[in-house]
């Protein structure tokens, strides 16, 4: 079993944090009773205020209507493209502060206006100096800070809920949270998602219809990921654009990829 162990700073902080959560949940109650929207409006608004590690767990509750109430789920989807952006004053600096230089001499061209925006980063479609077209991911300032501080608070509220309510306690919510962070703050390491893309496109280097982004090391770091940029559609939008008959390959092909 592991041990978290704070120290005096971290705790107050960790309670500072505790009390802003309890009042951003309070204020979305009072305003459903007040304006008596739809409830999944209020949670979807309550997550999305909550931050980073509130809003990858809506990401996750999104992909699971058999775990939470279908307009729930559906609401939560909109946490899978529509997440706030954070600046670009902000997103220079981690640039900078990982690669040591400052983003001129790093990129011939870097765009202010990010291309997407996530729990945990978002994407800026950039240049290289040597005019290469690359996917710039940028890694949300002091991200794992606040997620660590989240997880020890979410730990605290599963272990509470498990104590008092054995049916909750049946659900091992401590072992969901505990996995939850594990894999999550994993993902912080951008590092690894890179390894793991290079592992990917060895592995299919074989395959013709199959692609995996190609990773410029000089331009990765652990908050900062490179990587070629490729186009493409969302796999929802198949069907409509080339019919069932390309839907069906395409979800075999998936499914091969995936096994």
């Amino acid at each position: 079993m592991t041990t978290h162990r704070l120290t005096l700073k971290e705790y107050c902080l960790t309670l500072i944090r505790f009390f802003q959560i309890l009042h951003i949940m309070f204020t979305e109650w009072l305003r459903w009773l007040v304006q008596r929207k739809p409830a999944a409006e209020h949670l979807y608004r309550a997550v999305v205020r909550l931050g980073p590690t509130f809003i990858k767990l809506g990401q996750v509750a999104s992909t699971r209507p058999d775990l939470v109430p279908p307009e729930i789920s559906e609401r939560f989807k909109q946490l899978q493209e529509n997440v706030p952006p954070f600046s670009f004053a902000a997103a220079r600096a981690v640039i900078e502060g990982e690669l040591k230089k400052p983003l001129n001499e790093c990129f011939a061209l870097f765009p202010q206006e990010p291309a997407a925006a996530a729990s945990l980063s978002q994407v800026y479609f950039a240049t290289l100096p040597d005019g290469i077209s690359v996917a710039v991911k940028v890694q949300r300032p002091g991200i794992r800070q606040l997620m660590e501080r989240d997880l020890a608070i979410l730990r605290g509220i599963a272990w509470l809920a498990e104590r008092f309510n054995r049916g909750l306690r049946d659900l091992r919510l401590t072992v969901i949270v505990q996995e939850f962070g594990r894999w999550t703050l994993k993902e912080l390491d951008f590092e690894i998602e890179g390894h793991n893309a290079e592992v990917f496109r060895h592995n299919f280097a074989a395959w013709d219809d199959v692609i995996f982004p190609k990773i410029y090391w000089s331009h990765t770091k652990p908050r900062l990921l490179t990587m070629q940029r490729l186009s493409g559609i969302r796999v929802g939008d198949v069907p409509d654009r080339f019919g069932t008959g390309v839907a069906r390959q395409l979800a075999q092909r998936l499914a091969e990829v995936q096994m």
